[in-house]
C-alpha cells in the first residue's frame, strides 16, 4: 500500500486540536473562531483582518499585509460569488494556520501543496460545516444529481465544492460525482471519486439522452477494467448550456 505523503500542515492541526482525524481536527479547530451568528467576513475579522476589498485581479485572490500591520484580503472582482466566497474562505485557511504555526500571515498557498489541501479543507468546513451538511442529507434522505444542486444552492457553493464535501470529506454519498460539458460527445469538466473507466469522454448513450432531456435520466450499463466487466449505474441531469451532471454506482 502506498503512504500517503506526510503533510506538516495537518499535523500541526491535528496537534493543536487533538486529533488525527482530519475531519474532526479541523472542526475543533473552527470552535475557537466562529458560532452560529459569525459570517465569513466576522471571522476574518476575528483573524485580524482590517478590511475584504473586491477588485480586478489576474488571480482569484490573496492576503496582502499593508504598512502598519494592516492585514487585507483582496478578491478579484471578476470572479462569481460563489468562486469569491470559497476564497475568501480559503484565505481564512491561511490565517489560522498561520496564526498555529506561530508563521507570516501572508503565506502564499504557492509555496506548497500541503499547505493549499490544509487550507481548502479548513475552507470546506467554514463553507459547508459538517453538522449542518449531515442533518442536510439527512433531510434529502438519498443521493441524486437535484439534491446536489439543493446542497449547492443551500450553502451557497459551487456543485463542485457540494459533491468533494459529501462524497470526499464526509463520505456521506457513496457514488462517485462528475460534470460533463456535451461537444458532439460527452466531455469531463471535473469528477469526484474513483472513476470507473479509464476515459475523460466516456461514451454512455445515456449522456446523449441526457441532454436532450428535461428530466433526470437514469441508466445501467457496464464498465471494462482489463479483462473483467462491471456493471454500473448512471443518474445524469441536464443542467442547460450543454453541461451534465451525474452520479455513479458502480457494483463491488
Amino acid at each position: 500500500m502506498t503512504q500517503r505523503p506526510h503533510n506538516s500542515y495537518l499535523s500541526k492541526i491535528f496537534s493543536v486540536a487533538g486529533s488525527d482525524d482530519p475531519q474532526c481536527a479541523v472542526e475543533r479547530l473552527l470552535r475557537g473562531y466562529r458560532d452560529d451568528r459569525d459570517t465569513l467576513r466576522t471571522i476574518a475579522s476575528k483573524c485580524g483582518v482590517d478590511a475584504i476589498i473586491e477588485e480586478p485581479l489576474p488571480f482569484d485572490g490573496g492576503i496582502f499585509e499593508l504598512p502598519a500591520d494592516r492585514i487585507v484580503i483582496k478578491l478579484n472582482s471578476y470572479a462569481n460569488a460563489t468562486r469569491k466566497k470559497f476564497t475568501l474562505a480559503h484565505e481564512i485557511g491561511h490565517l489560522l494556520i498561520a496564526s498555529i504555526s506561530g508563521k507570516s500571515r501572508a503565506m502564499s498557498c504557492r509555496r506548497s501543496a500541503h499547505l493549499e489541501r490544509a487550507c481548502d479543507m479548513i475552507a470546506a468546513e467554514l463553507l459547508m460545516p459538517s453538522a449542518q451538511v449531515r442533518m442536510a442529507v439527512e433531510e434529502l434522505k438519498f443521493s441524486s444529481p437535484q439534491n446536489l444542486k439543493v446542497l449547492a444552492d443551500r450553502f451557497g457553493v459551487s456543485l463542485l465544492v457540494a459533491a468533494r464535501r459529501v462524497h470526499d470529506d464526509l463520505r456521506l454519498w457513496s457514488r462517485q460525482i462528475g460534470m460533463w460539458k456535451w461537444d458532439s460527445s460527452p466531455s469531463e469538466v471535473w469528477f469526484v471519486g474513483k472513476r470507473p473507466w479509464n476515459t475523460r469522454n466516456p461514451g454512455y448513450a445515456a449522456f446523449e439522452t441526457a441532454r436532450q432531456s428535461q428530466q433526470t435520466v437514469r441508466s445501467y450499463d457496464v464498465t471494462r477494467r482489463g479483462d473483467s466487466v462491471e456493471p454500473i449505474s448512471l443518474e445524469l441531469l441536464n443542467l442547460g448550456r450543454n453541461y451534465i451532471l451525474g452520479l455513479i454506482g458502480v457494483a463491488s
